[in-house]
């Protein structure tokens, strides 16, 4: 059995499929907030920048952004 939710996530018996072009936009972005991170941006410049783009919603590039800074922060 198959449902189809919101974004093109499919949930089969249970388990989350999301398709690729979504990974691939989160990943870019998580690898570009870890690179800042590396090269010396704080926490805090980071936390602003995912503010602006949750203020576009794209939550693709949040999901990234604070992907990096959970990685960082442990």
């Amino acid at each position: 059995m198959s449902y189809t939710c919101l974004f093109d996530i499919k949930i089969i018996f249970g388990i989350l499929f999301v398709p690729i072009y979504m990974m691939n936009i989160i990943n870019e972005h998580y690898k570009k907030a870890s690179v800042k991170l590396k090269n010396g941006s704080t926490v805090n410049d980071l936390y602003l920048q995912l503010y602006k783009f949750e203020k576009k919603e794209d939550y693709d590039a949040c999901a990234g952004i604070l992907k990096a800074i959970k990685e960082f922060s442990k």
